[in-house]
């Protein structure tokens, strides 16, 4: 009985957020080109509504990063490239598709995060505040792209996703 009634009501629910997350992301990606002018970032100004911290920051810092992993990782295991590096379901995978597959899996999750942390404008608040990151420290400034220039193709290339996802919408 709940999986008839209930079931359809939680999956519309679910799917619903996961619209509005992706929305959401998508809206923070196109701002990131405007940071150097102002904050647009929606995700941003909901995050710093308390500076103090605390449980919701934690919640409203997690939820988005979370979605954002989730939707890389699924397209990437669903992945096929020419049925070599596939993964099968059974433990039917060969050994090299599971190397390459979490090998690319940790080679994501930096990219993932700095860009998550570019969607906050963290950076630029680091430049202002004097106090940065732990994973900005570490991982230092990602200007050394030659392409289009030092600092313009982290400004770029999320418009780039931006357009991507206009042109699977249409």
């Amino acid at each position: 009985y709940l999986r008839v009634t209930v079931g359809p009501i939680l999956w519309r629910t679910f799917a619903a957020c996961c619209g509005v997350l992706s929305l959401l992301i998508i809206i923070c990606e196109s701002t990131i080109i405007f940071r150097d002018v102002k904050n647009l970032s929606v995700i941003s100004w909901v995050l710093f509504l308390d500076p103090a911290g605390g449980w919701g920051f934690l919640v409203v810092f997690a939820v988005p990063l979370l979605y954002n992993t989730a939707c890389v990782y699924f397209a990437f295991f669903r992945m096929k490239l020419f049925n070599f590096y596939a993964l099968h379901t059974d433990q039917n995978s060969d050994y090299g598709s599971l190397l390459f597959n979490g090998t690319y899996m940790c080679r994501l999750a930096p990219a993932i995060t700095f860009n998550y942390l570019n969607l906050l404008h963290e950076p630029q608040r680091a430049e202002e505040s004097g106090i940065s990151p732990a994973f900005l420290l570490g991982l230092g400034e990602m200007n050394v792209v030659p392409f289009l220039g030092a600092d313009y193709y982290n400004d770029y290339a999320p418009i780039l996703i931006v357009l991507l996802c206009g042109c699977t919408y249409l």
